[in-house]
């Protein structure tokens, strides 16, 4: 499925299955695939989920048209999908710390270390978070 364009939904009712997340993308073009996990933190009312395109018009005609589309009371948000690859080379050689020595792990995720010397190097303000 190389090349396909994913769109990510959120604020779903509770209610919504596969087959009507579906149902609501279709006038918009033909969808490839369609997600929606199963599971999500019990402190939230509603589900999310994925549709899939082959062409971006058809994408971006969805988003525009769906984006703040009220469905059941809930008003859902409509996005392209943002992907955070992780290399599992690079993951582990900064585990070990081999690679980047300029970030630390914490119960946060990966941090800037301390900075001693602000002189010699500036503190960063960027995290980089590992799920």
């Amino acid at each position: 499925m190389a090349g396909l364009l994913t769109v990510y939904v959120d604020n779903l009712p509770k209610s919504m299955d596969v087959g009507w997340h579906r149902q609501l993308f279709i006038p918009f073009g033909r969808v490839e695939d369609v997600y929606m996990p199963s599971k999500r933190s019990s402190s939230y009312n509603t589900k999310f989920g994925f549709v899939r395109f082959k062409r971006r018009e058809e994408a971006i005609n969805a988003i525009e048209d769906l984006n703040g589309a009220v469905i059941r009371d809930y008003s859902i948000v409509v996005q392209f999908a943002k992907y955070l690859k992780v290399d599992p080379i690079d993951t582990q050689r900064n585990l070990d710390g081999a690679k980047n020595t300029n970030f630390a792990p914490s119960l946060h995720g990966w941090q800037p270390k301390p900075v001693e010397n602000q002189s010699k190097q500036r503190a960063s303000n960027c995290y980089l978070m590992l799920f």
